[in-house]
């Protein structure tokens, strides 16, 4: 862990495949993304403290870090297959602009870009079971046993209610900033629709799209996507030291 802290700015030669998907990440997010993983990373140094931290190193190894590789490959295959849209913003969102109501996306392919937020949202709510299971040591229990369930039982829960389990901790809460499950709904169902004439994406929340209609411009919901992806890189990063430090399959 200590030999990618020790450059700051990352400008020697990256030292094997891992290294350089870190350095990656990392870029991607910018100077914004890089404060919630220096703070996120605070509260990993307290769980690699705890005694079963190699109990969950080697669980996440042999049990899901291919699949979280896989979903993080998907996402940005996808995301840099959409870039001619997602650029429009992309540096606004890691300069830390946020996106008004006034600013117009030149660039409407919505097609290219209308189920997005629903597969980043699903990708990253199945690989935060990671800050999980680290905000189980930090708080002395075994890696794989919440308050007041198992890991195994929270693996199965809705993914719109796995965030609450490590609410109270602020840098790994800070990282879930982006997580609407309505939006997702709405992309996984069909409900998803761009308005040309307003140059707005409108869906209706509530169970079965049955509740009132929700309107963003196209340049906010491009923004959105992008801040979902980019909290996913920190996610990534987070994993990627773990395994580097513990000898884990790395999520590749």
């Amino acid at each position: 862990m200590a030999a990618f802290m020790e450059k700051g700015t990352y400008s020697e030669r990256p030292e094997g495949l891992t290294d350089w998907l870190f350095q990656f990440a990392g870029s991607l997010g910018g100077a914004v993304y890089a404060e919630r993983f220096e703070a996120a990373f605070t509260e990993v140094q307290k769980a690699s403290q705890a005694t079963g931290f190699q109990a969950f190193a080697d669980y996440f190894g042999d049990t899901l870090s291919a699949d979280h590789g896989q979903r993080y490959f998907d996402l940005l295959k996808s995301y840099f297959g959409g870039f001619g849209e997602f650029s429009q913003i992309h540096h606004l969102v890691t300069a830390g602009i946020e996106i008004g109501p006034d600013r117009v996306a030149t660039s409407t392919h919505f097609d290219a870009t209308r189920m997005f937020y629903g597969n980043a949202f699903e990708a990253f709510a199945s690989n935060v079971e990671t800050l999980t299971a680290l905000n189980n040591l930090i708080a002395g229990r075994a890696y794989d046993q919440l308050a007041s369930l198992s890991l195994s039982d929270y693996q199965k829960l809705d993914k719109a209610g796995r965030f609450k389990a490590f609410e109270a901790n602020g840098p790994f809460a800070a990282i879930c900033d982006e997580a609407d499950s309505q939006l997702r709904n709405a992309s996984h169902h069909g409900g998803l629709h761009f308005r040309r004439k307003s140059n707005s994406v409108v869906y209706r929340a509530g169970k079965g799209g049955q509740g009132a209609e929700r309107e963003m411009g196209y340049a906010i919901y491009l923004e959105r996507c992008s801040k979902i992806l980019l909290q996913t890189m920190v996610l990534w990063r987070i994993e990627l030291l773990i395994t580097n430090q513990t000898g884990a399959r790395p999520p590749i």
